[in-house]
């Protein structure tokens, strides 16, 4: 099975001889990874996380935040993702859709009034953990 320690993934094996159970741990690297099939919903919700990751630093949005469209449009995908099976994309990625919504108004919010930096990083890093985990991209930083 696989560990968060809130720092980075270990991987733990059982290993039974004798009748005597033996815990063994090691860095997770060790572990050849197998990218998930991922549903509709799980790809979706990774579309409108790159989407996120464009758009957060322009000027625009800083100005008007999820107002007009596009940005509306994306908030409203989102949405649309939570409301639709939030609890698959959880289990295929980690982190529900409803995480991204919280991640753009953290981004509109440091946009707006330069602050929430520190809450930013803590929303999205595991964001970025459960994307590197299903994709073995092993980029969770």
């Amino acid at each position: 099975y696989y560990s968060w320690d809130g720092r980075s993934f270990a991987r733990a094996r059982a290993v039974v001889h004798n009748g005597l159970m033996n815990m063994g741990v090691g860095a997770a690297e060790d572990t050849p990874c197998v990218p998930k099939v991922l549903s509709g919903e799980s790809k979706a919700t990774l579309v409108l996380y790159e989407q996120l990751s464009v758009f957060k630093d322009d000027w625009a949005f800083g100005m008007v935040g999820f107002g007009p469209p596009p940005y509306s449009h994306w908030l409203a995908g989102v949405d649309e993702l939570q409301q639709a099976k939030p609890l698959l994309v959880q289990a295929e990625l980690g982190f529900l859709p409803g995480d991204l919504r919280t991640l753009g108004m953290g981004y509109m919010n440091r946009a707006t009034n330069g602050a929430g930096s520190k809450s930013v990083d803590d929303v999205e890093r595991p964001i970025r953990a459960g994307i590197a985990l299903a994709s073995c991209s092993g980029k969770d930083e």
